[in-house]
Formats: structure tokens, C-alpha cells, sequence
């Protein structure tokens, strides 16, 4: 996986983990103040892969730094968030 595709996967993995903190403030405070997140699906093994060298490294680099690592199953589909779109022309 290149850099760029690890980047933008974790670009939009942020995103949505923001989303999800934000709609479920009970899982947002489970996390310690301070912590370095990092997000490991478990339906993307490539991804899941290079996340977990990331976990290793912050734990041998920065021994004191809270880590809190939240495993997933997926993203859900995206899903439109439109209601009643009717068609007027064509």
C-alpha cells in the first residue's frame, strides 16, 4: 500500500471516527485526554496491517503517550442523506 493510499484511507477513517464520537459522546470519553487514536478495521487487512506497525512504533517511540486503539468491523455504506428528491425536469 503506498503512502498516499494509507493516508487518504486514514483521511476518511478520521472523518467518520469524529462523526462517530460526536453522535456517541459515551464512547468519546472512554478515551484518555491526550490520546494518540489509531483506528484499525479489520475488513481491510492491508490497512489493519500497517496501522498496527503504527501502534508498535508509538508504543516503542513515545512509551508515556496514551494510545487508544479502537478495532472496527467496517464502514457502512454511504448512504444519502436526501429526503423525498423528487424529479421536476428531465
Amino acid at each position: 500500500m503506498s503512502e498516499t493510499e494509507l493516508r487518504n484511507k486514514n483521511l476518511v477513517l478520521a472523518v467518520e471516527f469524529s462523526r462517530y464520537v460526536l453522535t456517541h459522546p459515551s464512547f468519546a470519553r472512554k478515551i484518555p485526554k491526550g490520546s494518540q487514536v489509531v483506528l484499525v478495521p479489520k475488513g481491510d487487512s492491508p490497512l489493519r496491517r500497517e496501522n498496527l506497525r503504527l501502534v508498535e512504533r508509538i508504543r516503542r517511540e513515545e512509551p508515556n503517550r496514551p494510545l487508544a486503539v479502537v478495532q472496527f468491523d467496517g464502514l457502512a455504506p454511504l448512504q444519502s442523506r436526501l429526503k423525498n428528491p423528487r424529479l421536476l425536469a428531465a
